[in-house]
C-alpha cells in the first residue's frame, strides 16, 4: 500500500473521530439542558464561563453542529476512495472477486461507521455533561466562526430556492429528533404518555411561531364602545359570551383598556349610570412579529389574560389571548358554553365548505395547497386581503389553485366559503 493511500486512510479515521465528537456535542447539549431545569445546578453550570457563553448565547450552535457532521461524512468517504480502488485493482483479474471484496469493505467501513460515529457517542452514559462541554467549548465556539459565514450563504441560497418553506438559519431546533429531547428529560421507568408527548412537542416549536400566527384578526373581534350606550355593550357581552373585552373610542385603534364582565355584576350602580371607565384595566400592546414565546411570558408577568396586538405603526390588528397560545400546546380548549365547528367539511371530491376562521396553515395541510401570504392568518382574512374588501354572497375568485366562492358573511367577516381545489396544471390568476 503506498504511502499516499495510509495518509488517505489515516486522515478518514481522523474524521470519522471529529464526526464522533460533534455528535457527544450534540447528545451533551440535550442532557444538560435536562440538568438546568433544576435551579440548583443551573447556578452551578452556569457559574463556568466557556459554558455560559454557549447556553446564553442566542447564536445557533445546533445548526453548526450539523453542519460539521455533513463535513466530516463527505470527508470519510473521499479519503476512503483510494482504499476502494486499491481493492479494484487487486482483484482486477476476477469480477467475483472485485464485487465480493468491494461488497465486504462496504460493510465493514459502514459498520465502523455506525459504531464510531453514531451509536457509541449517543450510548455512552454521560453523567456529567457539562465536563465533556467544557473541555469542548472553545474548540466548538471556534468551529462555530469558521463555519457560519459558509453556512449562511448555503441556508440564503436555499431559502432563495425553496422560498418560505424553508425555516430560518437561526432556528435552533431539529424536530426531526425531538423523540431524543424528550426522552432525555425522563428516565426509562416513567415513560411519557402520547398527550405529555404531543404537549412537550408542541413547546418546542413554539419557538418557531409569532404573534401573527395565533392572533384573533380585527375583524373577529368583539369591543365594549364608549359612543355606545352602555346597553348595547352588554347586549355584546350577553351575545357572545366572552369575558373580555377591550374598551375602546370608536374603534379598535383608540383602545382604552380591557373590561372584564365580573366587575360589571359586582358593581349595584345602576346599569345607565355606569362608567365603563371606572372598569378598565391595564392594556398590553404586543407587536404581532414578536415571537409567542415571548409573547406568552409577557402575559404571565404582567399578569393579563389578552393583550391588544400592533402592526408596525401601532393600529390594532387583533387580540391575543392566553387561551390562544394554551391551545398551542394542548390543542382546542372548550368549555360549555363553546360550539364545536368544523372548519373544513367534505362536500363531494376536492370540494369543501370551509370556515372563514380556518388557520391558513390547518388549510395548506387539509387540501395539500401552499398559500403564499403572510400578511393575514385565517382563510377568511385572506378571501378579504385579496378583494379589498368585505365579499358578498356568492362571490367567486380563483386563488393559489383553489375556486373559493363565498357562502356566507356578515358586515365584518367571511364566515364561511365553498372551495373547490383546482388540478396542479391549472393555476389560477
Amino acid at each position: 500500500m503506498s504511502a499516499l493511500a495510509i495518509i488517505s486512510i489515516l486522515l478518514a479515521l481522523a474524521f470519522l473521530c471529529l464526526q464522533s465528537w460533534l455528535v457527544a456535542c450534540e447528545v451533551n447539549f440535550v442532557r444538560l439542558r435536562h440538568i438546568l431545569l433544576k435551579e440548583e445546578e443551573a447556578v452551578r453550570i452556569r457559574a463556568h464561563g466557556s459554558l455560559r457563553y454557549l447556553l446564553d448565547t442566542k447564536r445557533d450552535f445546533s445548526l453548526a453542529l450539523r453542519f460539521g457532521r455533513v463535513w466530516c461524512t463527505l470527508a470519510f468517504g473521499v479519503f476512503l476512495f483510494p482504499l476502494f480502488k486499491g481493492v479494484f485493482i487487486v482483484f482486477s483479474g476476477s469480477w467475483g472477486g472485485q464485487f465480493l471484496a468491494l461488497a465486504l469493505l462496504f460493510v465493514m467501513v459502514i459498520g465502523c461507521y455506525f459504531i464510531v460515529a453514531v451509536w457509541a457517542p449517543r450510548s455512552v452514559d454521560s453523567q456529567q455533561p457539562e465536563r465533556f462541554l467544557a473541555r469542548s467549548a472553545w474548540p466548538l465556539i471556534g468551529w462555530y466562526y469558521m463555519s457560519w459565514p459558509l453556512l449562511t450563504i448555503i441556508c440564503a441560497l436555499g431559502r432563495k430556492v425553496l422560498g418560505d418553506r424553508v425555516s430560518s438559519v437561526g432556528a435552533s431546533l431539529n424536530l426531526a429528533e425531538v423523540d431524543m429531547q424528550i426522552a432525555a428529560l425522563y428516565s426509562e421507568e416513567k415513560p411519557l404518555s402520547s398527550f405529555v408527548r404531543s404537549v412537550f412537542s408542541n413547546a418546542l416549536r413554539m419557538s418557531e411561531l409569532e404573534v401573527s400566527d395565533v392572533v384573533l384578526p380585527r375583524s373577529q373581534v368583539e369591543y365594549f364602545d364608549l359612543n355606545e350606550p352602555i346597553e348595547e355593550n352588554i347586549r355584546i357581552a350577553i351575545e357572545s359570551s366572552h369575558t373580555r373585552f377591550p374598551l375602546c373610542q370608536g374603534d379598535l385603534d383608540r383602545v382604552l383598556g380591557i373590561i372584564h364582565i365580573k366587575d360589571l355584576f359586582r358593581e349595584k350602580a345602576e346599569l345607565s349610570k355606569m362608567d365603563l371607565r371606572k372598569f378598565r384595566r391595564k392594556t398590553l400592546r404586543i407587536g404581532s412579529a414578536e415571537s409567542l414565546e415571548d409573547a406568552f411570558q409577557k402575559l404571565i408577568r404582567n399578569k393579563v389574560h389578552m393583550a391588544i396586538v400592533i402592526d408596525d405603526f401601532g393600529g390594532t390588528i387583533g387580540v391575543l389571548t392566553l387561551e390562544a397560545i394554551l391551545e398551542e400546546l394542548v390543542g382546542d380548549i372548550q368549555d360549555e358554553f363553546d360550539i364545536e365547528e368544523s372548519w373544513i367539511t367534505a362536500l363531494s371530491a376536492q370540494r369543501y365548505r370551509v370556515s372563514g376562521l380556518v388557520p391558513l396553515h390547518d388549510l395548506e395541510e387539509a387540501l395539500d395547497v401552499f398559500i403564499e401570504n403572510d400578511a393575514v392568518s385565517t382563510f377568511g382574512g385572506l378571501i378579504t386581503q385579496e378583494l379589498g374588501r368585505i365579499p358578498e354572497k356568492g362571490e367567486t375568485l380563483e386563488l393559489n389553485h383553489l375556486k373559493i366562492v363565498v357562502d356566507e358573511v356578515d358586515e365584518k367577516r367571511v364566515i364561511s366559503a365553498i372551495v373547490s381545489v383546482l388540478p396542479k396544471g391549472i393555476v389560477a390568476d
